[in-house]
């Protein structure tokens, strides 16, 4: 039986085909390695809203990690393990400046998100139309989308240099490869600047009192990277860039070909 008692998983790109779905079998996999008594924890940069039901949805373990390491839950007995709080004036300027600009905001806090543009669809969204119905809530993480590919490509170093204390945990693949498309939408996620996935999985470990060589991540981009720099084993997905796949231990096969079942299933000698 190998040493690994917890597995860290990013959600999009990895755990989630190009369909975005989550084949029969990944599910089948995870559901015999909870059975284990391995603990499967879905790490993405995802609202926490979003990764507990994703994470209920395969059977995995009760914590969760979302908004880029920003929130660490244990949703089953609602006890906050970890979460980061962006202070309220530079939630406030940027919520000016994405009036001011037509940019669509998310806040996300511990159950829902408040966004600054009506959005159908997202039960965990909720608008609000004017800063004062922000006030009194925890933002852990800001998400700025839009389809102004020029303004939300110089977003990233305007933020930064206005707020320092922030720092770009992730974005589209456009904004990072220089190419889009028309009607294409771009997003970027802000976080604290001393938080990261991995700091997430440092809060877990800590009190699951787990260390860090046991434990496995499996992620495709650039912010899975300070995951590879902690757990005892890192593996990449297939279809992750070469230089995301230069930072893992391991390399399995893609998203569409259920490369995180097939880990997995290797690893524990899951029948």
């Amino acid at each position: 039986m190998p040493k690994y008692k917890i597995v860290f998983i990013d959600i999009d790109g990895t755990l989630y085909n190009s369909k975005s779905k989550i084949t029969k079998f990944t599910k089948d996999i995870i559901t015999k390695l909870s059975k284990k008594g391995v603990l499967v924890v879905l790490t993405s940069g995802r609202n926490s809203y979003q990764v507990r039901a994703i994470s209920q949805s395969v059977n995995a373990s009760n914590y969760i990690i979302a908004s880029n390491g920003a929130e660490v839950y244990d949703y089953l007995n609602d006890i906050d393990i970890y979460q980061s709080n962006i202070d309220y004036l530079t939630v406030e300027k940027i919520y000016q400046y994405c009036q001011e600009h037509n940019l669509k905001l998310y806040l996300n806090t511990k159950y829902k998100r408040l966004v600054n543009q009506r959005d159908s669809g997202f039960p965990e969204n909720t608008y609000v139309s004017s800063l004062e119905e922000i006030k009194g809530n925890i933002i852990s993480q800001i998400v700025v989308q839009s389809s102004n590919f020029n303004r939300m490509l110089v977003l990233k170093d305007l933020f930064h240099t206005k707020y320092p204390i922030l720092k770009n945990a992730n974005s589209s693949s456009q904004l990072r490869n220089l190419q889009h498309q028309a009607n294409d939408v771009f997003f970027r996620d802000f976080i604290l600047e001393n938080t990261s996935k991995s700091s997430g999985i440092v809060k877990l470990l800590e009190y699951l009192k787990i260390p860090a060589e046991e434990a496995i991540s499996l992620g495709d981009s650039y912010n899975d990277i300070s995951m590879f720099e902690l757990t005892g084993l890192s593996i990449a997905m297939g279809n992750a860039i070469p230089e995301i796949q230069k930072q893992a231990d391991r390399v399995t096969l893609s998203n569409n070909q259920d490369g995180v079942a097939y880990a997995l299933k290797n690893i524990f000698k899951i029948d």
